[in-house]
């Protein structure tokens, strides 16, 4: 929670709101706060490590015996970090490894002996016929079939907008979000066995 560094101001740039302008204060590259010369990468994998430590603080570059916290790093950029390591090192790596060895050198230590990382995980193709529906469906399933239909979990907003308003652009732009996102295309049936999931294409999920 230490800054990384200093600067000192005659006054904070201002907004014609007079808000504080972000984009006109001026960047401040953080020094290294180890000491002495710094020791150079001795292995591919600590270089590696050493480049990631560097792209995620901002700062020119990193030596090995550098302290990721003390650099800048906080816990949003270690959870960033872990996730790159898993993906260019395919080693498996968490936040609290990271947290017990804050430098290159004692991370790559400690990622010899982690394994290689979880894989990735991804859709089952070709589908199943019947999709069962989650705790949480069957819950809410239930509510609905012993309650009737009600708003409890519908959640409301209201936009205000502005300008001439393309009809075709909005349904274009809510169709995309619904081709990401299949809890939007999911739609729920009832069988002998209870609820179960159907996930609609993007093509029947377009919005009319």
């Amino acid at each position: 929670m230490v800054p990384g560094a200093f600067l000192m101001l005659d006054a904070l740039p201002l907004t014609g709101n007079g808000k504080v302008d972000r984009r006109a204060l001026p960047r401040v590259e953080a020094a290294p706060v180890t000491g002495g010369p710094r020791r150079l990468p001795r292995t591919p994998q600590e270089d590696i490590l050493c480049g990631l430590f560097a792209e995620l603080l901002g700062v020119p570059r990193v030596g090995v015996d550098d302290d990721f916290f003390e650099l800048g790093g906080h816990s949003l950029l270690a959870t960033r970090l872990t996730g790159r390591i898993r993906s260019v090192l395919g080693t498996e790596a968490s936040v609290r490894l990271l947290f017990e060895n804050p430098t290159v050198a004692a991370l790559a230590r400690a990622l010899d002996a982690s394994g290689t990382a979880r894989p990735a995980l991804e859709p089952v193709r070709p589908r199943p016929g019947r999709v069962p529906a989650s705790f949480a469906q069957r819950r809410l399933w239930f509510l609905h079939r012993f309650e009737g239909p009600s708003p409890t979990y519908n959640i409301p907003f209201a936009m205000r907008l502005t300008g001439r308003l393309d009809p075709a652009a909005l349904r274009a732009a809510l169709a995309d979000v619904a081709e990401r996102h299949e809890a939007l295309r999911t739609v729920f049936a009832e069988d002998a066995e209870g609820p179960y999931q159907i996930v609609r294409d993007g093509a029947g999920a377009r919005p009319n």
